[in-house]
């Protein structure tokens, strides 16, 4: 079921009560993290760290050259020569472990990044869910209130018919029915656009009803006083620092030429 229906058809479907093995928040946390654009894009930059991480601790491929003497009758004799070299080019004064320690912190930060994409991922999700309970509530408080709305007004009037009430008691009965009316379909488009929200990040429609918890059983979320230095975003960064510090030291040795080795 969608949430993109006209007034009365999704409030209808609001009211419907919540189906037991529908899907609960967890379920919902995990296709929100299964599916997320962001998300995998960071598991791409993981990926892509990792393989810069194989590269830099692999020396450059050897050079083969080849020479050739007699070719063309340059010599008086009708012999040629031919001599293969191999050369290999190896960094020296620790310049690889310099460029594989970089690697392995770009990894730490990829990683770390990647975490807390999840974290803001699941934390959408459980707010998405939590507001389309919430908003689904509302919208049945709405419509009670409404309902008592109609029989105030109703019973306003039997009271003014027999002289019990002014009519000015009467019309304010009738504007609090309008005004309850109006609260109703705010409530409505509310929780339609909670579920709009809702079914984004999941990738799929996502009605109320599909729901297993409903909004009085939704859990409680402890919110530390402040940021932990386990938090990834703070990781990342101390990552990313120890990268330009091992990038700065293999800078420093780069004026340093490397040891080139030939043999035939």
């Amino acid at each position: 079921m969608k949430f993109f229906l006209p007034g009365i058809c999704l409030l209808s479907i609001i009211l419907i009560p919540i189906k037991s093995n529908g899907l609960t928040i967890e379920e919902a946390v995990d296709l929100a993290l299964a599916s997320d654009p962001a998300l995998q894009a960071a598991r791409a930059d993981v990926k892509s760290a990792e393989a810069e991480a194989v590269l830099a601790s692999r020396w450059e491929n050897p050079e083969l050259e080849i020479e050739a003497e007699g070719i063309g009758g340059d010599r008086e004799s009708g012999t040629a020569e031919y001599t293969a070299f191999i050369s290999q080019s190896i960094p020296a004064f620790g310049r690889t472990r310099q460029s594989r320690l970089a690697a392995d912190e770009a990894i730490r930060a990829a990683q770390a990044l990647l975490i807390h994409a999840a974290m803001e991922t699941e934390v959408a999700v459980r707010t998405a869910y939590a507001d389309v309970q919430s908003a689904a509530e509302l919208a049945r408080i709405t419509d009670d209130y409404e309902n008592l709305a109609k029989k105030a007004v109703e019973a306003s009037r039997r009271k003014n018919e027999a002289g019990a009430i002014p009519d000015r008691d009467v019309l304010q009965a009738e504007m609090e029915l309008e005004k309850a009316g109006l609260d109703k379909e705010q409530a409505i488009t509310d929780a339609g656009l909670a579920g709009e929200r809702l079914s984004a990040l999941l990738g799929r429609a996502v009605a109320e009803t599909d729901m297993a918890t409903d909004f009085y059983s939704l859990p409680n979320v402890d919110i530390p006083d402040a940021v932990p230095s386990s938090h990834p975003v703070l990781s990342a960064l101390d990552a990313e620092i120890a990268a330009a510090e091992a990038e700065r030291n293999l800078a420093a040795s780069s004026s340093i030429s490397d040891i080139d080795r030939k043999s035939t």
